[in-house]
């Protein structure tokens, strides 16, 4: 009867859409809309869609799943040691939207969202400068541009950004973060910083395996 409860929790969920639903559960989009509008069909689903329901809905309750801006996202739970021993869950989820020369994640910690992207742009020199520079090559000049994560995460908690080209500033933040809320928070976050830097790095490299002369 418990699972029964839950499963219609999370049926009912007023800032999730059916296709939201039908996409994370598996379960038919047409389905999920006609029980939504008559909850008494549930107790007709087969045990199988029902447990589907319940378990989504207890992910939500232990933050392995959590609901941001009206979307499901995987969350990644962290721990906070408190001084008092007990444990304070810190909710971490992210999404991304990786191409070729652009790249967009959203972090989110908590309440906070903290928008980071990598872009790579190139500009064709006019000729005067590739005659001048590079031998009357035609040449394109590649720009990296990033909005850093860790001086967002600076700010959001002290109110200051982060230089985060220099590594005593940063080895500085991260035992602040671990002091004010715990050695795992602090990791999670330099994590999270080092798996961007690994997309950054990993944008460089493919960039170059076309000829970018080819695009003009």
């Amino acid at each position: 009867m418990n699972e029964l409860e839950d499963a219609r929790k999370a049926l009912l969920l007023d800032d999730v859409n059916v296709g939201e639903l039908a996409n994370i559960t598996g379960i038919p989009y047409q389905t999920i809309r006609n029980m939504r509008h008559k909850p008494e069909l549930l107790e007709r689903a087969s045990w199988t869609r029902v447990e589907t329901l319940a378990q989504l809905y207890d992910d939500l309750l232990s933050n392995k799943l959590v609901i941001v801006r009206g979307m499901f996202r995987q969350g990644i739970p962290g721990l906070n040691e408190q001084e008092d021993g007990e444990k304070e869950r810190h909710k971490f989820w992210y999404e991304e939207d990786l191409s070729n020369s652009y790249s967009e994640v959203t972090i989110g910690i908590d309440d906070g969202y903290f928008e980071w992207s990598v872009s790579i742009t190139y500009e064709k020199v006019t000729q005067a400068d590739a005659d001048k520079y590079y031998n009357g090559k035609p040449t394109l000049i590649r720009t990296v541009t990033v909005i850093p994560f860790l001086s967002k995460v600076s700010n959001y908690y002290y109110g200051y950004h982060l230089n985060e080209h220099d590594p005593s500033a940063v080895d500085d933040f991260k035992n602040k973060l671990a002091n004010d809320f715990g050695r795992g928070f602090a990791d999670k976050v330099m994590g999270i910083n080092e798996m961007l830097n690994k997309i950054v790095k990993k944008m460089e490299r493919e960039e170059y395996e076309d000829d970018p002369g080819d695009w003009y």
